[in-house]
């Protein structure tokens, strides 16, 4: 079986939204740093929603890629843990969903944005911790 382990925000403005969470929820959203340059694209946000001995999932935030008056998403996004994401790439595929390609997130896991028959979005991913950093 496999659960929500991370959820993410799309937003226009990452910073203001971070804001509202934090007034709103009490919420620890802190920009992720990595080395070397990132991107204004590629930058994200981590989401601490409670304590790690609290039940329920944290998240991260990132900027809006494609604007929602164009399809781009507007909710959250739940991600889905797997044991062998190249093999639930393929079961989404086969059982009529849509699987964008697998990226790695350096020293967290690989991940890919993914759509249920019905569009909605989800992602899934896979815990490595030797996953290397990409061209950002």
């Amino acid at each position: 079986m496999s659960k929500v382990v991370h959820f993410e925000i799309v937003a226009d403005e990452p910073e203001k939204l971070a804001k509202f969470y934090t007034d709103t929820f009490d919420w620890k959203i802190e920009e992720w740093k990595r080395e070397g340059v990132i991107k204004e694209e590629n930058r994200y946000w981590m989401i601490m929603a409670g304590p790690k001995e609290e039940i329920g999932a944290n998240g991260g935030m990132y900027k809006r890629q494609i604007p929602i008056a164009k399809g781009g998403v507007n909710a959250f996004v739940g991600n889905i843990a797997v044991t062998d994401i190249e093999k639930a790439a393929m079961m989404i595929k086969e059982n009529g969903g849509k699987v964008q390609e697998i990226m790695d997130i350096p020293d967290v896991g690989k991940s890919a944005a993914a759509e249920d028959p019905d569009g909605n979005n989800f992602a899934i991913f896979q815990a490595d911790p030797n996953a290397k950093m990409q061209n950002m």
